[in-house]
Formats: structure tokens, C-alpha cells, sequence
């Protein structure tokens, strides 16, 4: 073993401690003082080092608040590049983009002026042109991730291809920042508002289509259908009135039913084996049980050649059922949970109590949501089914999207710091794992200590708490890992 290697990790132990420092003292002196009341020899004293020291960290007074901001801008910034990634709809990300920067400007109101001061006197200094790494409209980009999605909106064709992504961007951007500074008492809603009043219009017209969604055409997510939507040279406008016929709903909404009726506890009778390949868990579901059933409820003409029209197995069928199950009956209810949650913690003045009342809701509306088991089971044969697995992924993906965003903004609210290594979409992803571990160990304990009705509170409600503590970064703002081993090694 290196012998040099604990100094080594202690001296570097010492430098991102007294870089943090130095972060923590601009931050707090820069929102108290403003930009022209607060020297970098001020944010020395306060970290209780050298102005050399503090010199030898950043490079410039503009570096500086543009090295203590960028934190906070992290976040936005990554939210644009995931929509961009997962295909998001580009109008419901801008929305959600312009609400988060109204949130985060109007929270660090005078600590978002400093920026601003900062970078016109950069730009007074050096031009428009950015050359330095350090230079601060690079380390906090204010209009990058509003450009980023129009002009991404341009690519999708959800957007304008005139005026640019970067003039419209920049624009409104500083629109939006003039209209908080220049209005100290008006909400964060309110000034998203007006700037979409503004901003929409410029990107789309009346005329326009609206984006789509996977309850406004099943061609999305049917993607075993067969007959003339597959045959070779098809237009995909046939595919879509084959997915999109009111019988195609009737034979799913037929299999969704016999499928929660199969999940329910009680008779089994009728359910046999078989192998993987052939849908092992849904042998019941033979071609003549899902007629028999599409019957009851269907005033369209049902039979077997009808439905051979769609799906030519009952395999092809079981995973486009599957598939709309998770989408239509499970993806819908998650998006009115996410505007539920959003409700109770925007007007909540406690936010431990709207915590334990939104996963009280959350936990509920999971027990009793049948597509739910079903996702538990489509998870388990997915590794069988490309199709299941990427509308497993899929749906997934899309309810983060819906997630997200609250998270993003209740952390904004309540000025909220995540650790370096800990992102939004890392809690997302954790919240989510963790709601649904719940409500499966639910479904299989009969205990009631993870869920208490009368004081409406749950086990996740918790858990979500014990994660934010841990994800918060105070003081020095270390990582995870290095708060972990701090705390340890101190017992």
C-alpha cells in the first residue's frame, strides 16, 4: 500500500472542505450584501481563510458567484437534457422548465441579481464571445436549458422553426428574470404564467396539433397487432385505426378486467402452467374466454375472426393487454396522483405533515389499483417479452417525467440543497422503488405497521424523509459517501 496515499486523500480532504467554505460564505454574503457590497476578501474572512487561499480557489470575483450558483442550476439543466433524451413532449417540458426557473429565481431572488450583475459586468469586460472555463455565463447558464428545448421542439416539430431556439430563449428567459426582479412580491406561478402567455405563442400556433399521448392513440403502445396494420408497405394511418377501433378497446379492456378478477385473492380455478413463452401466468386468458367476455360488454359485432384480425396468438394478445393495462389503467391514475401531490404540498405549511399526507395517498390509490399487480407480474416475465419490457421502461420513464418536476420544485420552495452526487431524478428514482416496495410487501403482509389509516400517515411517508435528510447537503456541502464515512468513522 502507498504509504502516501492517506495524506494525499487528507490534503485533498482539506482543499474541497475550504473550496466549500468559500461557497457557503459568497452564497450567504452575496444574498445578504448584494453584488457590489461583497468582496472576495469578505468571503475569505467569512470561510476564515486568506484572500490568497480564496484567490487560489477561483480566479475572479464573477468565477466566484458563478461557481456558488451553478448548484442550484444543476438541476434545471439536467431535467432539459433528460426530456431531450426520452423523447418528452416538448411543450409539457418547456411548461414545467419555465415554472422551475420562476421558482429558483424568485427562492435565491437577491443571490440570482448578484448573477445577473456578474454577468453584465463580464460581458462589459470581455465581450459576448466566452472563452474562459471559469467565465460565469458558462458555469451558470440561465437560458441554456429553455434554448436547448425549443430548439428541440423545433427538431420534434412540436415547435416553430422561426424565430431560433437561441433568440427565442435567451429572450424570454430574460423576460422571466426581469419580471422577478422587478416584481419582489408577485408568486412563482404567477410569473410562469405571464411568461407562457408570452412564450407559446411565439413556439406554437391555434392550429397546431397537440402532443400526443398513449390514451389518445394505442398504436403507441399496441405493438403486436397484426392483419392489414402489419402487412409490409401498410400505412401507419391503418395501424392507428386498427389500434385505435372501438372493438380493438373492447377485447382490452376484456382482458384488463379478467386480469384483475386472475389477482384477486381468492379462486384460482382455470389458471394452469405452461412455459414462459406462452405467457405461463395467463393461460386462462385463451382466445375464446376473451371473446366471451368482450361479449358482455361490447355493442360491436365480437367473434374469433375479429379478433384474429388483431393479435395472431394469444401471446401477441397477452402482451399488447399488458401493455395497455400499464399505460391506460396504470400510467393515467399515477398522473392525478402526481397533480394530487403537487396540490397538497404547494399549499401545505408544514411539509413533514403534506409528506405523510401525499404518500398516504400514494400508498392508497397503489393498493387499490389493480394495474398496479399487474406491472408486479409483467415484471417478472418481461425478461420473455421485448415488447412487456420496453413498456415496462417506457411507463417508468414516463412517470418519472411526471415526478420529477414536483420534486424539483418542492426542493426550489424550500431552498433545499441536494448533495453533488445526489440528483433529482436519483430521488425520483428512489421514491418511486421505494412506493412500489411498499405497496408489494402490502399486498403480501397482512401487518398493518406499514400503513395506519386513522392518523393517515405510512412507512414511506418515512422512509421519503430519511432520504431527504440524508441527500441534503448543509454546511460544507459534501458528497454522499464522504458524509457517510464522516459520520462512521466519528463512532
Amino acid at each position: 500500500m502507498d504509504a502516501s496515499a492517506p495524506r494525499q486523500r487528507s490534503a485533498e480532504t482539506k482543499k474541497r472542505r475550504t473550496r466549500n467554505a468559500l461557497l457557503e460564505a459568497a452564497l450567504t454574503l452575496f444574498a445578504e450584501r448584494g453584488w457590489h457590497g461583497t468582496r472576495v476578501e469578505d468571503v475569505a474572512k467569512a470561510a476564515g481563510v486568506s484572500t490568497a487561499t480564496a484567490y487560489n480557489h477561483f480566479r475572479t470575483k464573477q468565477s466566484l458567484i458563478g461557481y456558488a450558483y451553478s448548484p442550484l442550476l444543476k438541476d434545471l439543466i439536467e431535467a432539459a437534457d433528460q426530456a431531450i433524451k426520452n423523447r418528452y413532449p416538448p411543450i409539457a417540458a418547456i411548461r414545467e422548465h419555465i415554472l422551475d426557473l420562476s421558482l429558483l429565481a424568485r427562492t435565491h431572488r437577491d443571490l440570482t441579481l448578484c448573477l445577473i450583475a456578474a454577468m453584465q459586468e463580464q460581458s462589459q469586460k470581455t465581450g459576448s464571445t466566452i472563452t474562459e472555463s471559469d467565465d460565469v455565463r458558462r458555469l451558470a447558464p440561465l437560458s441554456e436549458p429553455l434554448v436547448r428545448l425549443i430548439s428541440y421542439g423545433q427538431d420534434f416539430g412540436a415547435v416553430r422553426p422561426d424565430p431560433s431556439a437561441a433568440d427565442t430563449g435567451v429572450y424570454h428567459t430574460s423576460a422571466l428574470l426581469f419580471r422577478v426582479l422587478s416584481r419582489p412580491h408577485e408568486s412563482a406561478e404567477d410569473t410562469a404564467a405571464v411568461t407562457l402567455s408570452q412564450l407559446l405563442p411565439a413556439l406554437v400556433s391555434e392550429s397546431d396539433q397537440p402532443e400526443w399521448s398513449p390514451e389518445d392513440d394505442l398504436s403507441l403502445i399496441l405493438k403486436r397487432l397484426t392483419g392489414v396494420a402489419d402487412a409490409p408497405g401498410a400505412p401507419a394511418e391503418d395501424r392507428r385505426r386498427l389500434a385505435n377501433h372501438p372493438l380493438t378497446k373492447d377485447y382490452l379492456e376484456a382482458g384488463f378486467r379478467l386480469l384483475v378478477h386472475a389477482c384477486e385473492p381468492g379462486d384460482r380455478e382455470g389458471k394452469g402452467g405452461g412455459s414462459p413463452s406462452s405467457s405461463m401466468f395467463f393461460d386462462f386468458l385463451t382466445a375464446e374466454r376473451i371473446i366471451e367476455e368482450t361479449a358482455k360488454g361490447s355493442e360491436r359485432d365480437v367473434a374469433e375472426d375479429s379478433f384474429h384480425d388483431r393479435w395472431l396468438d394469444r401471446d401477441a394478445y397477452v402482451s399488447d393487454v399488458l401493455a395497455y393495462s400499464l399505460w391506460i389503467k396504470n400510467w393515467l391514475p399515477h398522473t392525478v396522483a402526481a397533480d394530487k401531490a403537487r396540490a397538497v404540498i404547494a399549499n401545505a405549511t408544514d411539509l413533514a405533515d403534506a409528506a405523510h399526507e401525499a404518500c398516504y395517498q400514494d400508498q392508497v390509490a397503489g393498493l387499490h389499483n389493480p394495474a398496479l399487480r399487474l406491472a408486479f407480474i409483467a415484471a417478472v416475465i418481461a425478461e420473455h417479452h421485448p415488447e412487456l419490457k420496453e413498456s415496462l421502461s417506457a411507463v417508468y420513464q414516463s412517470t418519472q417525467e411526471k415526478w420529477i418536476p414536483i420534486y424539483r420544485q418542492i426542493f426550489l420552495r424550500h431552498s433545499l440543497r441536494l448533495r453533488p452526487d445526489v440528483s433529482i431524478r436519483d430521488i425520483a428514482d428512489i421514491f418511486t422503488a421505494l412506493s412500489d416496495g411498499f405497496i408489494l410487501r402490502m399486498h403480501s403482509d397482512s401487518a398493518g405497521r406499514f400503513i395506519d389509516h386513522d392518523r393517515r400517515s405510512t412507512m414511506l411517508g418515512k422512509a421519503i424523509m430519511a432520504v431527504v435528510l440524508g441527500s441534503v447537503a448543509e454546511g460544507e456541502g459534501e458528497d454522499l459517501e464522504s458524509a457517510f464515512r464522516q459520520l462512521t468513522s466519528a463512532r
